[in-house]
């Protein structure tokens, strides 16, 4: 896994503007990012370009946990080896977020691989348990967050549609508390429906959102 700083900002404002030759994005909900000047944000995964979104058209003060193997796509590598880059081989040591984490943004595919259906992957449970421990930790709300329209777009970039723009919808939704009394499950099953959600449409509600406690059922 790497972590990545974002560009500085004339750097952002000047590969934004070439991206939009290509890719006309609409983003909806990023004043619940606003809420807080920390958290965690999550999102479905379709496509490697999908890293390029958060990296550029989000908060500059915002890292994007990610797999070394994307050093191997020739589309977006160059962006890929920012001398910022992080490798994370232990996801359970989450003591080496420490020094940015309270005052900063991390963004995560708990998918790890684009899907290669379209259709949202299971979250992988190493990612939900690092989220959860981070969430824990260090007091961050948890924003879910859904994208749509990249699928594909890696293998189809160079196609005969290359001057055809490319449209995609990024909704962020509103924050999730993590809390002591919520179990692993409960938030794994909550933000996988809250991220496919927000493939369909932007966020409706005013609030944040808290996890649903589950009881067992009792015998009669």
């Amino acid at each position: 896994m790497i972590l990545i700083k974002a560009f500085p900002n004339f750097l952002r404002f000047l590969s934004k503007q070439i991206l939009s030759f290509k890719f006309q994005v609409k983003i909806t909900g990023e004043e619940f990012l606003n809420l807080s000047k920390k958290g965690i944000v999550i999102s479905n995964h379709l496509d490697d370009i999908d890293y390029l979104i958060p990296f550029f058209y989000l908060k500059e003060n915002l890292y994007v946990l990610t797999k070394s193997s994307l050093l191997e796509n020739p589309l977006i590598k160059e962006i890929m080896k920012n001398p910022s880059f992080y490798y994370l081989k232990n996801l359970e040591d989450i003591q080496i977020f420490k020094d940015f984490i309270q005052e900063n943004y991390l963004f995560i595919y708990p998918e790890v691989d684009a899907t290669k259906t379209n259709v949202i992957q299971p979250f992988q449970e190493p990612i939900i348990k690092l989220i959860y421990n981070l969430g824990m930790e260090y007091q961050l709300p948890v924003f879910p967050s859904g994208i749509e329209g990249t699928y594909g777009i890696s293998q189809n970039l160079l196609s005969a549609q290359l001057f055809e723009k490319v449209k995609i919808q990024y909704n962020i939704g509103n924050p999730i508390t993590i809390k002591k009394e919520n179990k692993l499950n409960d938030i794994f099953e909550e933000l996988q429906k809250q991220c496919y959600a927000l493939t369909l449409q932007p966020e409706r509600r005013s609030r944040s959102r808290d996890i649903i406690i589950r009881t067992e059922a009792r015998e009669l």
